[in-house]
């Protein structure tokens, strides 16, 4: 039985080395770059947008390239009403 637990306990402390590696040498968390509604709309009319998602009054932009980002809208305004308010077109 003791040669049983110092084995579990081995193979949870090369375990715990490898996850610890992983998260190390690991890709780092990417956070997306905030943009301002302007360049939203600069960037959704030269159609390199993919989809915003709208939550509340967050913004999250998908770009056709892969790349993503953040923003805001107006609290008391609708998106495209925002986005023509910002240069958009219809």
């Amino acid at each position: 039985m003791k040669a049983f637990s110092k084995n579990l306990l081995t193979a949870i402390a090369i375990l715990l080395l490898i996850t610890g590696a992983f998260a190390l040498f690991g890709k780092p968390f990417e956070t997306p770059k905030v943009i301002s509604l302007t360049q939203l709309a600069q960037d959704i009319n030269e159609e390199l947008v993919e989809k915003v998602m709208v939550s509340g009054n967050k913004l999250e932009i998908s770009y056709k390239d892969g790349g993503s980002a953040v923003s805001q809208k107006e609290a008391e305004s609708g998106l495209s009403e925002t986005l023509l308010n910002y240069g958009g077109t219809e």
